[in-house]
């Protein structure tokens, strides 16, 4: 489990890019949210930001895999890997573009 400032860090590495970011308070988060649920109600239109999603974003306490690792041997692949492949597939799959993926937009160079 990443700290926001940790994926943040981890992303702007892999892309070569700065990802926009701000911080707000939880509670305004959440109101945005509920106001966008709101809205949603009347007007149908995307809108990422809902109350549910807001909840868990301000006030997940967080997670560990240390027993799960300790105890049944389970490892994990590297957090980097994971955001990699996944940044490359939503830009090979048309949901994010070259300008946002940055670095990993670049054909890989097999040996």
């Amino acid at each position: 489990m990443l700290s926001y400032p940790e994926v943040y860090a981890l992303l702007d590495d892999l892309t070569g890019r700065h990802v926009r970011r701000f911080a707000a308070p939880g509670w305004v988060m959440r109101t945005a949210g509920s106001i966008g649920d709101v809205v949603k109600r009347v007007y149908d239109y995307e809108y990422p930001v809902t109350r549910d999603s807001m909840e868990y974003m301000t006030r997940w306490p967080g997670a560990t895999a240390e027993r799960t690792t300790r105890e049944l041997g389970v490892q994990f692949r590297a957090v980097a890997d994971t955001y990699r492949d996944t940044l490359t597939w939503l830009y090979q799959a048309g949901h994010l573009s070259a300008v946002q993926v940055g670095n990993l937009a670049q054909p890989e160079v097999r040996m």
